[in-house]
Order: structure tokens, then C-alpha cells, then sequence
């Protein structure tokens, strides 16, 4: 119960609570960008996405979103997806973290 009480907690959204976060998406094909940008908007917490600039390795990208980043980071992982800040830059990448930017 305890295990249960604590995931809802750290779960819990704050109505109201919105944050942004602007990441770089790395990419080989347009078609890995099209995968993350679909398991992006199947995330119930993201409200939006903005597409700010594709380039041929990376896409960079603007998520709006409910509840705070350490939520939105939970919610990614449960779609095989990693927030990570290198360098002062944040990372959205498929599974494990990604390296330094390039």
C-alpha cells in the first residue's frame, strides 16, 4: 500500500501546472523523426508539440506540458523514450540516454 501511496504522489499532476521544454531530437531518417514525434503525442501529459527546426540528424522541438519535468520524464520513459540534459542542452532520444550532442 505504502509502495502504491508513494507512486501516486510522485504521480500526482497539479491542475493547472504547465511547463515547456525545448529538446533536440536525434535523427538518421525522416522517418525515426515521425516515430518519436507519434510516441510524443501519445504522452497524456504533453499538450502540445512544436516542431521548431529539422535538420537531417536532429529535429529540435518545444513540448508543452502538464505537471512538472520529473513527471514528463516518467511519462517519456513509459514510451521508450529519454529526457536527459547534456550540456546544458536537454535530449529526447529512444531508449537508453543519449550521448553528448554533437
Amino acid at each position: 500500500r505504502s509502495v502504491q501511496d508513494a507512486w501516486r504522489e510522485r504521480n500526482r499532476v497539479v491542475a493547472g501546472a504547465m511547463g515547456q521544454v525545448t529538446a533536440l531530437v536525434p535523427i538518421t531518417a525522416l522517418k525515426d523523426w515521425l516515430s518519436v514525434r507519434d510516441s510524443l503525442t501519445n504522452v497524456s501529459l504533453i499538450q502540445r508539440v512544436d516542431l521548431q527546426a529539422i535538420t537531417r540528424d536532429r529535429a529540435q522541438v518545444t513540448l508543452y506540458f502538464a505537471g512538472a519535468q520529473d513527471q514528463l520524464r516518467i511519462a517519456l520513459a513509459q514510451r521508450n523514450l529519454t529526457l536527459a540534459q547534456q550540456g546544458g542542452v536537454w535530449i529526447i532520444s529512444r531508449g537508453e540516454p543519449a550521448r553528448a550532442a554533437q
